[in-house]
């Protein structure tokens, strides 16, 4: 249970909750949404208590896309799409003009539009969270709640998500608050942060959080640690031999260093040290020079010199 919880979201904002497991993300969006009552204390929507609204006027306000299965094979994707004109058309379900104009401009605005007239079950999970996603826009609410949206989505999907609750927020005005465990990409691309921790929230501009150390705080355990610098998770290295790394300042160099430490050696700058790895760029042809006590060896890409250094460590 949440103690001390008093926030507010401000129009126009993409919020990211974000908390360990089991710390009770989805149980904050729905008490938030109305769909269960708060232990205790109140939600208030826009300065009224959210019990006090009816539950089609609730409707009119709120989206909520949850993480449930979609359990809709035999129906179009406009069909699931038009049941977020529910709250406007009434139990009889019949579309007017303006409904489907506004069905059909939400699944422009997620570009599902060319799957309209396919089986939910024909399409993929990224457009099927698409399809979701769209019938919440249909429901012409300017505050749109989603339960981990890029859950069981390939990288690609997951940022095509992303970029697409920003294009509601920033182009269309809508206030969103999504859960998620992609840390990395909501620190990335949400305008605040409402993180969990110990029955409380604490929250900020992603930047913030990181500054102030609260994520390190929450998420650092024995074997994972959390890079302040580069906003990102690591496992914990356990580093053995050194190593040098000359060359200039470039990305391939960068990533060697990134290499280097993967492999569990630690860098140091001294110029005679051996062993010792020398990128060499030569117009767009870069070249990795290990040199060790019995003489120096030519590698034409990283993965080779992973497995001369293995060797060296075996």
């Amino acid at each position: 249970m949440l103690e001390s919880v008093n926030i507010e979201v401000h129009p126009g904002e993409l919020i990211a909750l974000i908390g360990r497991n089991g710390s009770g993300k989805s149980t904050l969006l729905r008490t938030l949404c109305g769909l269960q009552e708060p232990l205790s204390g109140n939600v208030l929507l826009y300065h009224t208590y959210i019990r006090k609204y009816a539950i089609s006027e609730r409707a009119r306000k709120i989206a909520y896309v949850s993480t449930d299965t979609i359990h809709a094979g035999h129906m179009k994707v406009k069909d699931l799409v038009a049941l977020g004109r529910t709250p406007y058309t009434g139990w009889l379900g019949k579309l007017s003009w303006e409904d489907n104009a506004i069905v059909l401009e939400a699944m422009e605005g997620v570009g599902i539009v060319d799957k309209q007239h396919e089986f939910i079950d024909e399409i993929s999970d990224g457009e099927r969270q698409r399809t979701m996603i769209a019938r919440a826009l249909a429901q012409n609410t300017e505050l749109i709640y989603l339960d981990e949206p890029t859950a069981f989505l390939d990288v690609i999907n997951r940022f095509e998500i992303f970029h697409l609750l920003q294009y509601l927020t920033r182009d269309k005005g809508k206030t969103i608050i999504f859960s998620t465990h992609d840390i990395h990409a909501a620190l990335a691309e949400a305008d605040g942060i409402w993180l969990i921790e110990n029955k409380n929230i604490k929250y900020g501009a992603p930047e913030d959080l990181i500054l102030s150390g609260e994520l390190e705080g929450i998420f650092n355990t024995e074997k994972v640690q959390f890079d302040q610098r580069n906003a990102s998770f690591t496992i914990k290295k356990i580093f053995g031999d050194t190593i040098g790394l000359e060359g200039d300042e470039s990305i391939e160099k960068e990533w060697t260093a990134k290499a280097l430490e993967r492999l569990g050696y630690r860098i140091e700058k001294d110029k005679d040290k051996i062993p010792s790895v020398h990128v060499l760029k030569s117009g767009e042809k870069t070249i990795w020079k290990l040199q060790k006590k019995s003489g120096s060896v030519e590698l034409k890409n990283i993965y080779e010199l992973s497995l001369h250094l293995r060797k060296m460590l075996n």
